[in-house]
């Protein structure tokens, strides 16, 4: 009986653990959005961490909080945080972003930025993306001279 209780004490404990990291994970994608936040409102400060100050600068910081938000989204499901229609519903909305050229353009200047899991879960997706985009392009023919 001692042994079982046991083990569901380590049990609890390491699900405390998780819990306490991504709580952390949360607590600094919400400072990365408050700091981003003050961009928006001042622009000019996209320019002090080697940004420019204009529209361009602010849609891509603006896509960069989507990647936070994704990443989140990627680690609450590995935690096993997530049902599987909340991760089936979220991962289509994930796919959908993905369809933006600014993304995944964005996607692959920032993906050394991001963690390992992210990283193979985002390439998978825009591989897929790209797989589909090029299967339902029009074919050109081409005619032997």
């Amino acid at each position: 009986m001692s042994l079982v209780s046991l083990a569901v004490v380590f049990w609890e404990l390491r699900q405390g653990r998780k819990q306490s990291r991504t709580s952390a994970l949360i607590q600094i994608y919400d400072i990365n959005r408050q700091l981003l936040g003050m961009g928006f409102d001042r622009p000019e400060f996209f320019c002090v961490i080697g940004g420019t100050s204009g529209e361009e600068e602010t849609v891509r910081r603006y896509l960069q909080l989507w990647l936070n938000q994704i990443a989140l989204i990627v680690h609450l499901n590995e935690q096993g945080l997530l049902t599987r229609s909340q991760w089936h519903s979220l991962e289509v909305d994930i796919e959908c972003l993905f369809e933006t050229s600014e993304l995944k353009n964005l996607w692959s200047e920032l993906r050394p930025f991001y963690p390992e899991p992210l990283s193979s879960f985002l390439d998978d997706k825009v591989a897929a993306i790209e797989a589909k985009e090029k299967a339902e392009a029009p074919r050109v023919e081409t005619s032997a001279a």
